[in-house]
């Protein structure tokens, strides 16, 4: 039950931090001001923290119910 729960929430996230990687890479590639490198670097940081708070409450709840 929770694993379809956070189904949805997941590649969601996943997407996010997938399209975030991309605007990384691009922005890298055109050789876009620091400032830019920054937002986009925080957004990629962002979008793997969400990834890596739903896998921890993941984590916790199935060991609570053990």
């Amino acid at each position: 039950q929770l694993l379809c729960f956070y189904y949805d929430q997941c590649e969601t996230h996943f997407i996010s931090l997938l399209n975030a990687i991309d605007a990384l890479f691009s922005c890298v590639s055109s050789a876009q001001p620091p400032r830019i490198f920054v937002a986009h670097s925080k957004f990629v940081i962002l979008s793997a923290h969400k990834l890596v708070f739903i896998g921890d409450t993941l984590t916790r709840q199935v060991a609570a119910q053990d």
